[in-house]
């Protein structure tokens, strides 16, 4: 059965109040995987209660969770909004409607308001008079740290482009560079994680082109899933055939890569890694799952990821000089995350 999320704000005279309630439901739209999310408002404002459940039946709904943007239980959630599912209900036999809690004090609220009012301090000038550390926001639960900074990049952001596959990824990599740049630059070719996620559960052998995204990637995830992962650029037999040939070590050890196996690419650092994997490509040598195209620099990185993009790879690139082996590896972390939950 269909559902779709109600999220219901009280209303105001000022029209410009509901957009915050307009900008949460675009950020959770973003996060749900396509799940139809309406807004409607208690009073003063348009759409009413009615007019939001009915949105949500005309976008095909059987089911509708109704989510009070409110603080507490008071007069609103305890009288009307019971009175208007009774009125919905008769104008929409068979519709199933559930109403959630109010937002409370739940510990989330406690970090916004910590972070907030740490904001205004700081704004204005205050050097004292905000507590102890710990009283003036210092989070040190390395997941709500986490949790909190998603939900700064997801405001920050606000509407994008992405869907609810590739968004994790790109805020990933901002959350690991916190350069918002990437929303702009990120760029997925069609079906990219579905098909990266498919090799990752298989066992897929991955190759990248330094030690520095070696060291980030998650070797625990990776092998939970029976994946592999190599760099061979500081081999010495690669060192040597590359002096010999007069060509870079990252095309001898991305060559190694190839003859090992490897579907999956991870290039963060060397331009001329990731044109020696388009030309094997091209020439029918190897065929991969997925090429993380994101190598930095002025010398080569923007024009070795136009060619990618060009390309009929599968691939995740940031486009223009911007990238490197951090962004390489929280990609690749991401998507292990993904791929473990199935």
């Amino acid at each position: 059965m269909k559902t779709a999320i109600l999220l219901i704000g009280h209303g105001s005279r000022h029209p410009e109040s509901g957009q915050t309630v307009q900008r949460i439901a675009g950020q959770l739209a973003a996060r749900t995987g396509g799940v139809p999310v309406e807004v409607c408002f208690l009073g003063l404002q348009s759409p009413g209660v009615q007019e939001g459940i009915d949105a949500c039946v005309r976008a095909g709904a059987q089911r509708v969770l109704l989510c009070p943007c409110l603080l507490a239980a008071g007069r609103h959630l305890r009288d009307d909004l019971p009175q208007e599912l009774a009125r919905a209900r008769q104008r929409h036999p068979g519709l199933e409607m559930v109403l959630a809690e109010p937002l409370g004090d739940h510990p989330l609220l406690a970090e916004v308001v910590a972070q907030r009012f740490q904001a205004a301090a700081v704004a204005a000038g205050w050097q004292d008079g905000v507590g102890r550390p710990d009283e003036a926001g210092i989070i040190r639960d390395p997941l709500a740290i986490e949790r909190q900074s998603f939900a700064m990049i997801d405001a920050e952001v606000g509407e994008h482009r992405f869907d609810a596959h590739q968004w994790p990824i790109v805020r990933r990599i901002i959350h690991t560079t916190a350069d918002f740049d990437f929303a702009t630059t990120t760029c997925f070719s069609p079906g990219v994680v579905g098909r990266a996620l498919a090799a990752l559960r298989a066992g897929a052998c991955i190759y990248c082109d330094t030690n520095m995204v070696l060291a980030g990637v998650n070797k625990n995830r990776l092998a939970a899933l029976g994946g592999r992962i190599a760099c061979h650029v500081a081999d010495p037999q690669v060192a040597a055939a590359a002096r010999e040939a007069g060509v870079t070590r990252s095309i001898v050890a991305l060559r190694q890569g190839v003859a090992e196996g490897a579907e999956i690419f991870l290039i963060g650092n060397a331009p001329t890694a990731l044109f020696e994997l388009l030309a094997l490509a091209g020439r029918g040598e190897v065929r991969p799952a997925l090429v993380v195209g994101v190598p930095v620099g002025f010398v080569g990185a923007a024009e070795s990821k136009e060619a990618l993009y060009a390309s009929n790879l599968p691939y995740i690139l940031c486009r223009g000089r911007k990238g490197g082996s951090a962004i390489a590896a929280a990609i690749l972390n991401q998507l292990l995350i993904l791929a473990a939950e199935g």
